[in-house]
């Protein structure tokens, strides 16, 4: 199981700072190589969202819409760079590029760097921007963009220079410059050899697919790659190695592709359903007897497909399924939303559809428990309930218990595994959170999922949980508890804890949360100047800290009562994967 950073709010103004000064330079750089399928094209595009009816644009950064009052739209991008050619891999793969080359060669293989992000060092940035012998001689500190870039991975990584930290966006980017460099060096080699013309290669990030003729001309492709590697001190794990005959599909692929295809009538059937049955017409169009009959069969199914076979096959062919059924829900939800003439009047069938497709969901999800597939069933989730929005209310209190009871289900597995998924709980709760206004759960039901304020919760865990009892925090006990532990890892961290990047932002985001009292936030506050060298602060100057806090709003985790789940997961302001 990989590990998430997130990194310390403190170190950003300098990745600011790069970006605005030297972001053309980034684009020059990452755009060296023929062979990188995702690398940064451009500045990205901004979007914005009315508050009031929500619609979406798309914007030029930095200009504001002359027609449009910033304090009406909420601006939002989900990353600085825009990305080509693939903003996905799947895309690469379902693409007449990757068809041509299916039909131009006969063998691909595919390889990818051993810990690469871990095994990244840091200065040798130097090396892919000024070449290895110069940066090597000239050692001198200078004011440039690959000493500033080396400067702030090794700040965001506890000063080291081995390693980079594994999830943010701009450890990509920081890895994209480098990888250029090695991809231009093995071309180098290809030319040397004789084999440019010959072979191909397409890299996703770390991801190589090698494509050629002949054995022998792939294993002096892969022979060029890794010495290319091997000067920067990165290396190819061989022992994962596929080599393919086209059609390029693997064993994994075939079973993702049959996971889609195992629910594309039933999902088909379902919004046949909701539809007919939102403009008020009987579904006499629909073949129920069919869609009875797929929908019937279907847990057998998705328990047949994934079964025997590696974890990684599994893992993939149940992210594929998932992201059918979101899509399809999406389509459902828009279509019925469409509709100004009333209620969605879900017929017996299509609440019993409802539910095995929520079985399903949850089903999967709990098998993998993995970040991205909580954020996906997240999304489902959402989309079923804006549809039940318009149902009976008897209809709609039925599929929202089976809703609670498959969350929570999941939830109990996650933190009751050898190797308890803490995070993915707390992502996973989050849908609660989002359904709590049509239901209530009390202390002791969220304690018996095991959920709890306790030394082990990760910093997203415990906030989660807050925003699950809202104004009921106090009156509950769970205020005064997270108060507690925050105060608690305050003190074990003595004057660490600023540095202590899931404690520092534990503190900051707690001195704005609308769920503890102004009494709560001052004892945090104040335990924090304590520790941090000041003793026995008076309340003047806490109090005068705390407003401090509170200027810039909300910091890393989004407070309020109406959250825009949707919105906050395509922001990729969800972040419990970072914590």
């Amino acid at each position: 199981m990989r590990e998430l950073w997130v990194v310390h709010p403190l170190v950003l103004p300098q990745l600011v700072d790069i970006y605005a000064k030297y972001g053309g330079l980034i684009l020059s750089l990452t755009s060296r190589s023929p062979w990188s399928i995702r690398r940064p094209t451009a500045v990205s595009r901004t979007s914005h969202q009315s508050r009031s009816s929500r619609k979406k644009s798309a914007v030029s950064r930095p200009e504001q819409p002359n027609n449009i009052e910033r304090d009406h739209i909420e601006l939002y991008c989900s990353s600085y760079f825009a990305y080509a050619p693939f903003t996905h891999l799947f895309r690469f793969r379902q693409s007449p590029a990757f068809h041509e080359l299916e039909q131009r060669y006969r063998l691909m293989r595919k390889l990818d760097i051993a810990n690469c992000f871990s095994s990244i060092y840091t200065h040798s940035i130097s090396w892919a921007v000024k070449g290895k012998p110069f940066a090597k001689e000239n050692l001198k500190p200078s004011v440039c963009f690959d000493r500033l870039f080396d400067d702030l991975m090794q700040s965001a990584n506890h000063r080291e220079t081995a390693g980079i930290p594994i999830g943010p966006e701009f450890s990509r980017v920081f890895a994209e410059v480098i990888l250029q460099a090695t991809d231009l060096a093995a071309l180098r080699g290809l030319e040397r050899d004789g084999l440019l013309g010959k072979v191909h290669v397409a890299r996703w990030v770390d991801d190589y697919f090698l494509f050629a003729n002949s054995e022998e001309n792939l294993d002096r492709l892969e022979a060029n790659i890794a010495e290319a590697l091997l000067a920067y001190n990165l290396r190819l794990k061989r022992e994962k190695s596929i080599t393919l005959l086209r059609p390029f599909t693997s064993e994994r692929e075939q079973r993702a592709a049959s996971a889609v295809s195992l629910l594309r009538d039933p999902l088909k059937h379902l919004r046949a359903l909701l539809v007919e049955n939102e403009v008020g017409r009987s579904a006499t169009s629909v073949d129920t007897g069919a869609a009875s009959k797929s929908w019937s069969s279907v847990m057998d199914n998705v328990r047949n497909l994934l079964g025997p076979g590696t974890d990684d096959d599994r893992d993939s062919a149940i992210a594929a399924l998932l992201r059918a059924i979101r899509r399809e829900m999406r389509r459902t939800r828009r279509l019925v939303c469409a509709k100004e003439d009333g209620s969605v009047l879900l017929s017996a069938k299509a609440g019993y559809f409802l539910q095995e497709l929520i079985r399903v969901v949850f089903y999967v999800t709990s098998l993998s428990m993995k970040m991205r597939d909580t954020f996906i069933a997240n999304e489902i989730v959402i989309d079923i309930h804006t549809i039940l929005g318009r149902a009976a209310p008897s209809t709609k209190g039925e599929l929202m218990r089976r809703i609670r009871i498959e969350t929570s289900r999941a939830i109990n597995l996650a933190l009751s595994s050898n190797e308890p998924r803490r995070s993915e709980a707390a992502s996973l709760l989050h849908i609660l959170t989002s359904l709590e206004k049509d239901g209530r759960m009390s202390v002791a039901e969220l304690r018996s999922l095991g959920l709890r304020v306790d030394r082990d919760a990760s910093y997203f865990e415990l906030l989660e949980i807050l925003q699950f009892f809202g104004e009921r925090a106090v009156s509950e006990g769970i205020a005064e508890q997270v108060t507690q532990e925050a105060i608690s890892r305050i003190r074990r961290l003595h004057k660490g804890w600023i540095l202590d990047t899931s404690t520092f932002l534990l503190v900051v985001d707690l001195s704005v949360c609308p769920y503890l009292t102004l009494e709560q936030r001052l004892r945090i506050c104040g335990e924090g100047l304590r520790a941090g060298g000041h003793s026995n602060p008076d309340k003047a100057k806490t109090v005068k800290a705390l407003k401090m806090m509170e200027k810039g709003g909300n910091w890393l985790y989004r407070w309020g009562g109406e959250v825009d789940s949707r919105l906050l997961i395509r922001r990729k302001e969800l972040r419990p994967a970072y914590s």
